[in-house]
C-alpha cells in the first residue's frame, strides 16, 4: 500500500493518541466510500463497481473508508470481517475511524445499558455478533457478553484505525 501513515499526535477523548494519515498515493485513482452502517452486501456491491470502474480505466487504485462501517445495518461483524480479509490479503484500503467505530469502542470500555450508542445502531451491531442484551443487564454481565461474542481482532482492528 502506497498510502503513507503519519503520527501527529492527535488525542482523542480517551487521552489515547490516533493516527493521522498523510495521502502519498502512487495510484492515478483514489476511491472513497462513506457510511456503510453495517451493510455488507451494500458494501461488496460497491467493490465490485470499483473493480469494475479501475479495470475499465485500466489503473491502480487505492479505496480508502471515510469511517462509520459499523451500526444500524444487521451485518458490522460481517462488514469488519470482510475489511480484515481485504487487508490481509495486502489491498490497498485504508480505513478511517468514524464517530460510530468511536462510540462502539466507548461502549466495549464501559458497557452500560444507558450508553447512546445502542440508540445509535449499537444494539444492531451487537445483534451481529450474536449479542443480544437483556433489560436490566449490568455492565459487568454485558461486558462478558462481549468478551464471549466479540473477536478480539475486531476490537483491535477498530483501536488501530486512523
Amino acid at each position: 500500500m502506497s498510502i503513507m501513515k503519519r503520527l501527529f499526535g492527535s488525542r482523542e477523548a480517551s487521552g489515547r493518541s490516533r493516527d493521522r494519515i498523510d495521502l502519498q498515493s502512487s495510484e492515478d485513482v483514489i476511491y472513497a466510500i462513506g457510511d456503510v452502517h453495517g451493510r455488507l452486501d451494500l458494501l461488496v456491491e460497491i467493490e465490485k463497481a470499483i473493480e469494475r470502474d479501475a479495470g475499465r480505466l485500466n489503473t491502480g487504485y487505492e479505496t480508502i473508508l471515510l469511517g462509520d462501517v459499523v451500526d444500524r445495518g444487521p451485518s458490522s461483524a460481517q462488514v469488519i470481517d470482510f475489511l480484515l480479509g481485504r487487508q490481509s490479503r495486502g489491498s490497498a484500503l485504508i480505513c478511517l475511524l468514524g464517530n460510530h467505530e468511536q462510540s462502539m469502542l466507548e461502549f466495549m470500555r464501559a458497557p452500560s445499558m444507558r450508553a447512546p450508542w445502542l440508540m445509535q445502531g449499537g444494539t444492531e451491531t451487537l445483534e451481529s455478533y450474536g449479542l443480544r442484551l437483556e433489560p436490566g443487564m449490568s455492565g459487568r454481565k454485558i461486558s462478558e457478553a462481549i468478551g464471549a461474542h466479540v473477536p478480539d481482532e475486531h476490537i483491535r482492528f477498530l483501536e488501530g484505525l486512523p
